[in-house]
């Protein structure tokens, strides 16, 4: 009978993975690519394998769907993966996150690797123009609920205000070009544009409070930033936006784009509502 074999030493690359699902929390071959790690073919054949043989990631597996094909495995820390990460920083490994939900993330799938992209691609441009993200928080993140005699676990993101509370899917905080800048980030995935209005409705009482200013000592309200993946949802949207009597009055703390415009860098394809081109991350970048 012949000695079995030790699971494969993580190269570089595969460990690059590591330190990058710390930060995003959920990775698959594509995203392994963009963030510029290795090609999709070597993270699927060679470093994803490698991390799995070893117990430091966990894959949740989707197979093939209807109408769509076949669609990419997921990939999150173990336990072991963030002891594995801890030790190589000198780290506490509590101080990592675990994603719990791995092998249940299907009816959000989408709508979290979109936005794991736009995180991506925010923390690409910050480190090109030499800026620096200071937070990045995300709607699938738990933290202690801050009333203190609640001791439930709410979302990164939930904003407490008087009439309730809000909850984006990302809040990220940062410094570019010698501002520091705030934005609150919401994905649409569906074309039911009244229920998109009702969404940005709600940031209203909160930015009436300056509850996002409070929560991040931050001066001024956030920008938020609307990404749509469907082209008529976003003109329809921004037609409603431009006739509520209310948002159509701070139009100019919400900015527009796509999916694929974002995927193409964040830094261009931001517009108001009226179609005028907004100019925060590229005002941002001359000034860098």
């Amino acid at each position: 009978m012949g000695t079995p074999m030790m699971p494969q030493e993580p190269t570089p690359a595969a460990i690059r993975i590591l330190e990058a699902l710390v930060e995003y929390q959920y990775l698959n071959n594509s995203l392994v690519e963009m963030l510029g790690i290795a090609t999709k073919r070597t993270a699927r054949d060679k470093l994803f394998p490698t991390l799995l043989g070893r117990g430091l990631v966990a894959c949740r597996k989707f197979g093939f769907v209807h109408g769509r094909g076949s669609i990419e495995h997921l990939y999150g820390l173990t336990a072991a993966g963030a002891r594995f990460v801890a030790e190589m920083w000198g780290d506490d490994s509590d101080s990592i996150p675990v994603p719990r939900d791995l092998q249940i993330v299907r009816q959000d799938h989408d709508h979290r690797l979109a936005l794991i992209m736009v995180h991506i691609r925010l923390a690409q441009w910050i480190e090109q123009i030499d800026g620096q993200l200071i937070a990045f928080d995300r709607y699938f993140g738990r933290v202690p609920n801050p009333e203190p005699h609640r001791r439930s676990l709410v979302s990164a993101t939930t904003i407490f205000h008087r009439d309730g509370k809000l909850t984006p899917d990302a809040i990220a905080k940062f410094e570019a070009g010698g501002s520091t800048r705030l934005v609150a980030i919401e994905i649409h995935h569906n074309e039911r544009t009244g229920r998109i209005i009702e969404q940005l409705e709600g940031y209203l009482p909160a930015i009436r409070e300056h509850a996002f200013n409070v929560r991040y000592q931050h001066l001024t309200p956030p920008f938020v930033l609307s990404v749509f993946d469907k082209l008529g949802a976003l003109k329809a949207t921004k037609a409603r936006f431009l006739a509520h009597p209310e948002l159509s009055k701070i139009k100019g703390g919400f900015l527009f784009s796509s999916l694929a415009a974002v995927r193409d860098g964040i830094a261009g394809g931001w517009h108001y509502a009226d179609d005028a081109p907004a100019p925060m991350f590229k005002a941002a970048a001359d000034a860098a």
